[in-house]
C-alpha cells in the first residue's frame, strides 16, 4: 500500500504521502474457480485487449454460456497490470436495485460515511485508483445499474469494469461481446462409414473444446480412464444438440456417474428432466431449466409471448415470417421491438447473410418456450400460422426457382428447411392434404436438385399414398412428375415409369401439349436407364418434335442433350457431339440460360471428346460443368460432374486429385441414394485402376477416403483448382 501510495505522489506531482491514501482494502478478491477452464484462451486474450481499449466492456450471453468463467479469467490474466490489481462484485443475491453502489462498496472493501451517499463515497474512494472491476450479473438491476456506471465511469478515470449480464447495460461507451458457445465438432456426413478413418476422426473430436469438457467434467473419464470412439462420437453428438453450452454439457457430464453416453443422448428429448442436479451454491445452474428460468422472469409479458411464438420455428425464422406468425403480440407491442429486446437479452440471437436478418435461438431454450406454448391457449393457433405462412411462402419462392439467382432461394429453402419439414408434419397431422400436397409440389425442385433427392421422394410418395380421393387433379399429376423424376434419379425406373404414365394419361386427357411433351421427356430418359433404349429414343425424338412445333427453345435444347447420351450409350460419339452443339445453339449458346441444362450437356460433350482424343476440350468442358452445377447449387448434378472430373483428370496423371474426387462424387451419391452413372463405365474404371496403380493400393485408400470426408464445397474448389495449374 505503501508503495503504491508513493507511485500516486510522485504521478501527482505532490511529493507527499498521505498515509490514509489506501483507496480499497488491499487483500485480493477474485475468487477461485473449483474446477479447470477449458476452451477459451482465445476469448480470454481477445477480451483482455479490448479492456485496455475501452474503460465498459459487457459480456453478454444466455444463461450457461460461460460468461462469469470468462470474466474471472480475464481478470485473473490482466490483475497484474493494473497498480490496484482487479476486484469481482456478484450482483445476483441482490434484489433492491437501489442498493447497487453499496453493494459495489461494501465488495470492494469500502466503508460508507454516515450522511453521504454510497455513491459519493465510492466515486471518492476510487477517484485515481488503477482498477478492473468485475461486476457479475447485471440483467435484473440494469437500469440502477447504468447509472451508477455512468457517474462512476465519470468520476474515476482510471478505472475499468467488466461486466456479465445477459442484456446490454446500456451506458455511453460500453463495448458489448457477446460470448459464443464453445465450438462442438460437425457430425460425419449422412452415408459416411465412419471405420473409413476412425483415428483421424478420433483426434478431431477430442480437439473440441465442447467434447473436452465434457470428458473433463465426467467422472467415468477421470484417472486416466479410456473412452471408446464410440463413446466419443455420442458425446460429440450430445455437445452438438447441447448446442456447445457450458451448463448444459456439464450437467450432462455429471450423469456419466449413472447412465452411459448413448442413454444420456437418448433422453435430450426431455432434457430439463436430465440436466439437473448441479451446484448446490448458485441455485439458478442447479438445473439447465433454472438457469433459463431466470431469464424468463426478467421479460415482460409481450416478451414472453413472443419467445413462445417464435418456439414453433425450428431452426430460426426470418423477421417476415416471425411477424406473420406472432401476431397474437401485436396489440402488446410491435414484433420488431419485443424482438429487439430479445436479442439485447441474449434470448434470442441475431445473425445476417445475403443481405436479411435471421433470428434463431439455442436448442435449450427453444425447447424451454416451447413447453410454455405447449400450455397456453394460443398453441393450436400458433402452429397453424407457422404451417399457413411457409406453405405459402413455398409456393412463392418456386417462382424464383430455374432463374438466374435460383442458388440464393436455395440457400433461403436449406436455411428453413427444418421449418419446411416442420409444417408439413403439421399439415398431414392436421388432415391439410391439399395444403400438404402444394407444399410438396413447390419443393420439389429444391428437394431433386439441391442434394434432398431421398427425403424429397418419401416425402412425395408418402402423400400420394395416404391422401384421400378429390385432390385437385392438376395438383396430383405435378406431384406424379416430380416423385417420378427423383425416382428417375435414383435408378429406380419402374417407379419413374408408373408416375409418368399416371401423368402423361391426364395430361392427354386434357389436351396439354406442353405437359405431353415434358412428361415424354422424362419418360423417355426412364426407359432409356432401364436398358430400352430404342423405346427410349423414340419416346425423346417425339418430346422433341412437339417442342419443336410449339417453338420452346430451352426445352428443344434439353431433349436434344438427352438425345446425345443415348447415342454415347450407343457408342455413337459422332452423332452425340452434333446433338450437345446443336443443344447449346437451342439454349442460346454456352453462356446463356439454366446453368444445370448447360452443366448437363458439356458432361455429354466432355464425355465425346474423351473418345475422341480430345483431352484439353475434354477437361474444360468437364470443369466448365463442376463450376456451373456449384455456382447454381445444383447438387445432385455434381454427383456426376465431380465423377466426370475425376476420370477426366486422371488422363492428365492428377492421381491424388481424381482419387479424391471420386471419393467425394460417392459420398454425395450415396447419400442420395443415387446408382454410378453407366455412360462412361469403361472410362471410369481405366481411370480408377490408373490411380490405383500409380498411387499404390493404400494411398489410393487413403485419398478416396479423404475425398469421401470433403463437403462439396470443398470438392469443387478441388477440381477447379486443377484448371489453373
Amino acid at each position: 500500500p505503501e508503495t503504491r501510495s508513493l507511485y500516486r505522489a510522485i504521478r501527482a506531482g505532490t511529493g507527499s504521502v498521505a498515509p490514509q491514501d489506501r483507496t480499497v482494502a488491499a487483500e485480493p478478491r477474485l475468487p477461485k474457480p473449483l474446477s479447470s477452464f477449458l476452451g477459451r484462451d482465445a476469448h480470454t486474450r481477445e477480451v483482455s485487449s479490448l479492456l485496455e481499449r475501452c474503460r465498459l466492456v459487457t459480456l453478454t450471453g444466455v444463461a450457461g454460456v460461460g460468461k462469469t468463467r470468462l470474466a474471472l479469467a480475464v481478470a485473473e490474466a490482466i490483475k497484474d497490470n493494473y497498480l490496484d490489481g482487479a476486484r469481482f462484485v456478484d450482483l445476483s443475491p441482490l434484489h433492491d436495485p437501489n442498493r447497487v453502489p453499496r453493494a459495489i462498496a461494501e465488495a470492494l472493501g469500502i466503508q460508507e460515511q454516515a450522511g453521504k451517499p454510497a455513491i459519493e463515497t465510492l466515486c471518492e474512494r476510487l477517484r485515481g485508483c488503477e482498477m478492473v472491476v468485475v461486476l457479475d450479473n447485471c440483467e435484473h438491476l440494469i437500469q440502477n445499474l447504468a447509472s451508477t456506471l455512468d457517474t462512476l465511469l465519470s468520476a474515476a478515470s482510471e478505472l475499468r469494469v467488466l461486466a456479465t449480464s445477459r442484456q446490454t447495460i446500456g451506458v455511453s461507451g460500453e463495448l458489448v461481446w457477446r460470448v459464443p458457445p464453445l465450438e462442438t465438432p460437425e457430425p460425419i456426413p449422412t452415408g459416411s462409414d465412419p471405420s473409413d478413418c476412425t483415428s483421424a476422426r478420433a483426434e478431431y473430436l477430442l480437439r473440441s473444446d465442447a467434447v473436452q469438457l465434457f470428458l473433463h467434467r465426467s467422472c467415468q473419464f477421470e484417472g486416466g480412464d479410456t473412452v471408446s470412439f464410440e463413446e466419443l462420437e455420442t458425446i460429440g453428438s450430445i455437445c452438438r444438440r447441447l448446442d456447445g453450452m457450458p451448463l448444459a454439457i456439464e450437467l450432462a457430464a455429471a450423469r456419466m456417474k449413472v447412465l452411459a453416453a448413448s442413454e444420456i443422448e437418448a433422453r435430450l428429448e426431455n432434457r430439463f428432466a436430465l440436466l439437473a442436479g448441479g451446484s448446490r451454491t448458485v441455485p439458478r445452474h442447479q438445473t439447465l431449466n433454472a438457469a433459463i428460468e431466470w431469464s424468463w422472469d426478467l421479460l415482460t409479458d409481450s416478451e414472453r409471448c413472443l419467445l413462445m411464438n417464435l418456439s414453433a420455428f425450428r431452426g430460426g425464422c426470418t423477421l417476415e415470417a416471425a411477424e406473420a406468425v406472432a401476431l397474437s403480440c401485436d396489440a402488446q407491442g410491435p414484433v420488431l421491438d419485443l424482438l429487439t429486446n430479445l436479442v439485447d437479452r441474449s434470448l434470442v440471437v441475431s445473425t445476417r447473410r445475403e443481405g436479411s436478418s435471421r433470428f434463431s435461438m439455442l436448442e435449450s431454450i427453444r425447447q424451454f418456450a416451447f413447453e410454455r406454448l405447449e400450455n397456453s391457449e394460443g398453441f393450436e393457433e400458433t402452429l397453424r400460422r407457422h404451417a399457413d405462412y411457409f406453405v405459402c411462402w413455398s409456393e412463392e419462392v418456386k417462382t424464383n426457382l430455374e432463374r438466374p439467382g435460383e442458388g440464393l432461394w436455395f440457400m433461403k429453402l436449406e436455411a428453413d428447411h427444418d421449418n419446411i419439414r416442420t409444417a408439413l408434419k403439421w399439415c398431414q397431422s392436421r388432415g391439410e392434404w391439399e395444403k400438404a400436397l402444394r407444399m410438396v409440389v413447390a419443393l420439389a425442385r429444391f428437394w431433386d436438385t439441391h442434394g434432398h433427392v431421398r427425403e424429397g421422394r418419401a416425402h412425395i410418395e408418402n402423400l400420394l399414398s395416404k391422401m384421400p380421393t378429390g385432390m385437385p387433379p392438376k395438383l396430383v399429376s405435378t406431384a406424379h412428375v416430380h416423385a417420378g423424376w427423383m425416382a428417375g434419379i435414383q435408378g429406380d425406373c419402374p417407379a419413374a415409369c408408373s408416375h409418368y404414365e399416371e401423368t402423361l394419361a391426364y395430361n392427354r386427357e386434357i389436351g396439354d401439349e406442353l405437359g405431353v411433351a415434358g412428361v415424354l421427356n422424362c419418360l423417355g430418359l426412364a426407359h432409356y436407364h432401364a436398358g430400352g433404349h430404342s423405346e427410349g429414343r423414340a419416346l425423346l425424338i417425339e418430346a422433341l418434335s412437339i417442342f419443336r412445333k410449339l417453338g420452346r427453345g430451352p426445352a428443344v435444347g434439353t431433349v436434344l442433350n438427352n438425345i446425345a447420351q443415348v447415342e454415347l450409350f450407343l457408342g455413337n460419339t459422332a452423332e452425340a457431339r452434333r446433338c450437345c452443339e446443336e443443344s447449346l445453339a437451342a439454349g442460346g449458346g454456352i453462356e446463356v440460360g439454366d446453368p444445370q441444362r448447360r452443366g448437363l450437356t458439356l458432361n455429354n460433350l466432355a464425355i465425346a471428346d474423351l473418345r475422341q482424343g480430345l483431352l484439353e476440350d475434354a477437361r474444360h468442358h468437364a470443369l466448365l460443368a463442376v463450376r456451373l452445377f456449384s455456382e447454381a447449387e445444383v447438387v445432385v448434378s455434381l454427383v456426376g460432374g465431380l465423377d466426370l472430373a475425376a476420370v477426366v483428370l486422371a488422363q492428365f496423371q492428377e492421381w491424388d486429385r481424381a482419387a479424391r474426387l471420386f471419393g467425394a462424387s460417392e459420398q454425395l451419391a450415396s447419400m442420395q441414394a443415387m446408382p454410378k452413372s453407366d455412360l462412361y463405365e469403361k472410362e471410369r474404371d481405366e481411370a480408377m485402376a490408373a490411380c490405383r496403380e500409380a498411387l499404390g493400393p493404400s494411398e489410393f485408400t487413403a485419398a478416396v477416403v479423404l475425398g469421401r470426408t470433403m463437403s462439396h464445397e470443398s470438392a469443387v474448389r478441388d477440381a477447379l483448382a486443377a484448371a489453373a495449374s
